[in-house]
């Protein structure tokens, strides 16, 4: 069973949520330090963290990576993330330049799908 839900809130919780808080989460939901990190050590199954009251309180990363969750299946969630973190920007190219040549089709083609496509 995968935890989806953290019910956060009352106590020390009371206000709203900090820009620490929000950060820390935001990490732990997506680390950004690497492709690999983002796919390996982010977590893709907490959907929820708090009363939604709070959501507006909460950063427009936090509710996108939240979000992302919601889309289906962990790999969904991490090709959102990657795609968001990694490429929303302009690419930089040398992502790709280690890659081998029977790797790097799969790896553009990859990076097209939508959310919820075939996914080899």
């Amino acid at each position: 069973k995968k935890l989806t839900e953290l019910a956060l809130g009352g106590g020390a919780c009371a206000g709203r949520p900090t820009d620490d808080v929000c950060g820390i989460f935001s990490h732990l939901l997506c680390n950004d330090a690497s492709i690999i990190d983002t796919y390996r050590r982010s977590n893709h199954t907490i959907r929820k963290l708090w009363d939604e009251r709070w959501d507006p309180l909460t950063t427009e990363d936090l509710r996108c990576f939240l979000k992302f969750n919601q889309c289906g299946s962990k790999f969904d969630a991490a090709h959102h993330k990657i795609m968001k973190v990694h490429f929303s920007q302009d690419i930089d190219l040398r992502t790709f330049s280690n890659m081998g040549l029977n790797v790097l089709p799969r790896a553009i083609s990859w990076m097209a799908k939508d959310c919820g496509n075939d996914k080899t």
